[in-house]
């Protein structure tokens, strides 16, 4: 009995809890202004049906870019046809999941994030091996694509609010700047092994300054029609520290830099936890 209440104590409750609320959805518009290089409006659409929101967009950025092609990016900004579908009501994963190539998340401007890797998997963001970014931290890649490595300061400072949400990850858990619901800014280590923490009984990511600077690693299930590329290729956890190989095992989070969290807590549906209250008080 002592057992059985002391598990109860570690409970955490899983409900029917929205990552995104109907005020957030409508969050996903741009500002309508015209991208320099284009001479094209950024457009972001999301849907909701069948208990998925529907996320369809151009990849038109909405804020000042470089120019590009330039002296150190050789692509254009091209318009895309992006689609991605995320659970209405996230599901966290047995196992942290690893970063593919490509769009792992889009921020409410209709931008896809990407992991913070370059294809080696060295840092994208700083060190040797850093890309260069643009003045809103954003640059296309060899298909046009425009898209984040990092925090996108230029999205996040045209909300006025204390904690903005800017996006949503592939999982369908919510994505946040960089300062908490009390003001204070925060970095990795505030931060569990995904780069998130859980608020009001529901999970959300952060972006920051620090690595990994978005995500990294997906604590929810993700779609099979997420718009996720292949994960059995080049697929990557991240932490804190990079080592020489961060892709290893992607079934594995302890086989490279990103070792997977232990759990603290037991998680119970809303219906065991009756079945168990039940059998400690009779």
């Amino acid at each position: 009995m002592a057992n059985m209440l002391a598990a109860l104590v570690c409970v955490f409750v899983v409900g029917h809890v929205t990552a995104l609320t109907n005020e957030q959805v409508a969050k996903f518009q741009t500002t309508g202004d015209t991208e320099s290089n284009t001479g094209l409006v950024g457009t972001v659409n999301i849907t909701t049906e069948d208990d998925k929101h529907i996320i369809e967009c151009n990849g038109i950025p909405d804020h000042e870019t470089d120019t590009f092609p330039n002296p150190t990016n050789p692509h254009n900004i091209k318009a895309k046809n992006h689609h991605f579908e995320i659970p209405v009501t996230p599901t966290e994963a047995a196992e942290p999941g690893c970063l593919p190539m490509g769009p792992i998340g889009v921020l409410i401007n209709g931008i896809p994030i990407y992991n913070p890797f370059t294809k080696a998997g060295n840092n994208a963001v700083e060190g040797e091996y850093a890309k260069v970014y643009d003045i809103c931290d954003g640059h296309p890649n060899k298909r046009g694509s425009y898209h984040y490595h990092k925090s996108p300061s230029c999205v996040i400072a045209r909300q006025n609010e204390v904690s903005p949400l800017i996006g949503v990850a592939l999982d369908g858990y919510a994505i946040y700047g960089p300062v908490d619901e009390n003001g204070n800014t925060l970095t990795t280590d505030d931060l569990d092994a995904c780069h998130g923490r859980v608020v009001n009984g529901v999970y959300q990511y952060h972006a920051t300054e620090t690595y990994p600077y978005i995500l990294g690693c997906f604590k929810g299930e993700v779609l099979p029609t997420s718009g996720l590329h292949d994960t059995t290729k080049q697929c990557f956890f991240a932490s804190v520290t990079l080592s020489d190989d961060p892709s290893g095992n992607p079934s594995d989070p302890d086989s490279n830099t990103g070792t997977k969290p232990t759990p603290t807590c037991i998680v119970f549906s809303v219906t065991s936890i009756f079945l168990i209250i039940s059998a400690v008080f009779n």
